[in-house]
């Protein structure tokens, strides 16, 4: 299936958004037409607190992104916190061409947990089983994104309402945006172009805070055992209610773990084992936050060793 499509006649056209990504002979395609070659470099966050490491890719195939085998790399669909594409445009000379669609995000599990919001009326529910793509594009130096993410309907009123959650993209300069809206319905295709209005403008406030991080369990200074495995409880706290990415760091600086974490997740718990070869002395294990803004913290935990 293919989810943008743009042409020739210089048009971008949005299809409805796949309600899964791990459906066999599902492919994410940007097709610019014969003249041009696409190629594409993912990255992938793990959500996996056992083996969690980012992985990546450079796709080049005239079918685009196969999703269904991005998916199976990972583990499976619940271990992908979100997936990164960068796009790379080429002639038929093999010049690199600048194009206005720069990147897309694919949000996965890390948008899992937000169920609901507060309205003044009670609570709205949110469609959170589905996966919420947002594309980049630019224009010389201004830049948009489009979300496309099945919205769910709420019932028992007298007009249809329906909601959605749209992560904020940590665009460089980014100070205000503005919500337009487009529906897709069975007969869209055989309309013309729609004219939008901005329904909403928002401002949007630099995050420049660092996440703050802590950990509960095991304290800090507590004797551990070679091939000991430990559950360690680290919580989480950053102005935009998640972080992209938390990284492990054990004794020489060997990269251990390398997890995102959900929006609204209070924290992770983080199965380790102790390595069978670290007998004395100590094992210092470095943990590094990083949110979306770029903004990193990070935290030492240091365990004496016994045997």
């Amino acid at each position: 299936m293919t989810y943008v499509e743009t042409t020739v006649d210089g048009l971008l056209r949005i299809r409805p958004p796949p309600d899964t990504i791990d459906a066999d002979g599902s492919f994410l395609l940007l097709d610019l037409g014969p003249a041009y070659t696409i190629s594409y470099d993912l990255t992938i966050i793990s959500n996996n607190s056992c083996f969690g490491r980012t992985l990546t890719r450079q796709v080049e195939s005239p079918e685009g992104i196969d999703l269904s085998a991005l998916v199976s790399d990972a583990g499976g669909l619940s271990y992908i916190d979100s997936i990164d594409i960068d796009f790379h445009v080429t002639d038929a000379s093999d010049v690199p061409v600048d194009f206005f669609i720069s990147s897309m995000r694919i949000d996965v599990s890390d948008i899992a947990g937000v169920n609901d919001y507060p309205t003044v009326s009670g609570t709205r529910t949110l469609d959170h089983n589905t996966p919420l793509f947002t594309l980049f594009i630019k224009d010389g130096d201004r830049e948009a994104f489009i979300v496309a993410h099945p919205m769910c309907r709420v019932t028992g009123r007298d007009a249809d309402l329906y909601a959605t959650v749209i992560p904020i993209p940590a665009l460089s300069g980014l100070d205000k945006f503005r919500i337009l809206v487009s529906g897709i319905d069975r007969m869209s295709s055989t309309r013309g172009p729609v004219a939008l209005s901005v329904l909403s403008e928002r401002d949007v406030v630099p995050d420049l805070t660092p996440p703050i991080l802590s950990i509960t369990s095991p304290a800090n200074g507590t004797a551990v055992a070679p091939g000991q495995r430990l559950a360690m409880h680290v919580e989480i706290n950053d102005d935009s209610n998640r972080i992209t990415q938390l990284r492990v760091f054990e004794n020489s600086g060997n990269l251990v773990r390398e997890i995102g974490s959900p929006y609204l997740a209070p924290g992770l718990v983080i199965p380790y084992d102790v390595p069978a070869e670290y007998t004395s002395g100590q094992l210092n294990l470095l943990f590094v936050a990083e949110d979306a803004a770029g903004n990193r913290s990070s935290l030492p935990l240091v365990l004496p060793l016994v045997e």
